[in-house]
């Protein structure tokens, strides 16, 4: 599935799951996200996206608001490494 990359100006908070609990996890500022292109970009919602190779949801004011677009080039995916666990919901 193709994607755009976007680096985040800001920390960001996005929700995941381990498949029986949600937590929070912090994206930090500067790190690179991934975003199904067809999901992003329309206001109001929740989007998936990929870092450090886990599957979050985030707002999508919050990536228009606090990221960059990397370039126009659709990439496959980002390099894996962990999440900032910050809460359990």
């Amino acid at each position: 599935m193709e994607s755009r990359r976007y680096r985040l100006n800001r920390s960001t908070l996005g929700v995941c799951s381990d498949g029986e609990k949600r937590f929070c996890a912090t994206v930090p500022a500067n790190e690179v996200i991934e975003v199904a292109m067809p999901d992003i970009l329309e206001p109001k919602q929740t989007v998936q996206v990929r870092w450090c190779n886990r599957v979050l949801t985030m707002f999508s004011e919050d990536i228009l608001e606090r990221g960059t677009p990397m370039d126009d080039t659709p990439v496959q995916r980002n390099s894996p490494a962990s999440a900032v666990i910050t809460s359990r919901m």
